[in-house]
């Protein structure tokens, strides 16, 4: 284990310490406070950390990359394009409509959402879908 990141087993045999915050574990679970560069160590080993940041709103017609995660749609009726599944297999999004329109969530080509070419959300409605490496579903 790196200085940066010390075991505090007088408190909790699964809570650490880094430099810049704290990250606190329990078992299957991390929660991250302030700022984090999180290396991990072992087969199978993920963290993902999300940050206000990749919180973006849209009012148009818009396409999805690898590096958004929740969009809230904020006016008007458009469309938001998802990226093909296979290109980012195990990609999570969370979209809301905040505006007065209605929303087309569009699956790429042949793609779908659970098993739906396209989701449409009107006001106030949200959806979270993930991809499986081959289609989208709602989770």
């Amino acid at each position: 284990m790196s200085q940066a990141c010390r075991k505090r087993e007088e408190i909790d045999p699964y809570s650490f310490v880094t430099d810049s915050g704290t990250a606190k574990s329990s078992l299957n679970t991390v929660q991250i406070y302030g700022s984090q560069n999180v290396s991990t160590e072992g087969s199978g080993s993920t963290i993902t950390i999300r940050s206000l940041e990749s919180i973006s709103e849209k009012t148009g017609t818009y396409t999805l990359t690898a590096n958004d995660y929740m969009i809230l749609c904020t006016s008007g009726t458009f469309t938001l394009d998802l990226p093909t599944a296979v290109s980012v297999s195990g990609k999570q999004y969370e979209i809301k409509n905040s505006g007065t329109g209605i929303i087309t969530v569009d699956a790429l080509g042949s793609e779908t959402i659970d098993g739906e070419e396209t989701i449409n959300l009107i006001q106030d409605e949200s959806i979270t879908i993930i991809s499986n490496g081959t289609d989208w579903y709602i989770i």
